[in-house]
């Protein structure tokens, strides 16, 4: 009997989401159990929930609350080393995160196939060791840890504000709009 055709699955995230980390995490593992194509496509999530005329989960007491035990339920399910940063507010919504996804999209351009490493630098540094995910340095060493040289790192950080960058990390937010995203979860 012949394999059923691989599917193609889309994953649009910010690493501003804890939620896309596990989720990033559990397509990852199962991918070839579920034999699909994994396309990562980094999105700007404050476009995102802008868009969608949603709050800023932080911001709202209960789910505050509710969103560390979760969280925390979810990391050990998935055994991840997830810790909620000392700032989540600060990291997520006053630095932001349009200079990692811009890193993410300039190597999604030429070298797609070191997203997933990257992607999973940059989430570890924010929600596991509580790092910078915004500075030159911080991006830098985080594409490094990636497995990239620091040539090859310092050439991506020099795409940042090309406006193929920025064209291409629009695109892939309007797709996620378009797919009626309204926030970068799991459920």
């Amino acid at each position: 009997m012949a394999l059923p055709t691989k599917r193609t699955v889309e994953f649009f995230y910010d690493i501003v989401s804890p939620y896309s980390w596990i989720a990033f995490e559990c397509l990852c593992r199962h991918r070839n159990v579920w034999n699909i194509d994994l396309k990562l496509k980094p999105v700007f999530h404050a476009v995102v929930i802008q868009t969608a005329g949603n709050e800023q989960t932080v911001l709202v007491p209960k789910r505050r609350t509710y969103l560390r035990l979760d969280l925390m339920r979810l990391a050990r399910h998935y055994q991840l080393p997830l810790n909620i940063p000392a700032d989540p507010h600060g990291e997520m919504y006053i630095k932001g995160t349009l200079a990692p996804m811009r890193l993410l999209t300039a190597i999604d351009l030429e070298q797609p196939q070191l997203v997933e490493n990257t992607s999973r630098s940059l989430w570890t540094r924010l929600w596991s060791r509580d790092q910078d995910v915004t500075q030159p340095a911080s991006l830098l060493e985080a594409a490094m840890a990636a497995g990239m040289t620091e040539e090859r790192a310092q050439h991506f950080l020099g795409q940042l504000k090309s406006q193929k960058v920025k064209d291409r990390l629009k695109q892939y937010t309007a797709e996620a709009i378009d797919h009626e995203a309204r926030n970068m979860k799991v459920h």
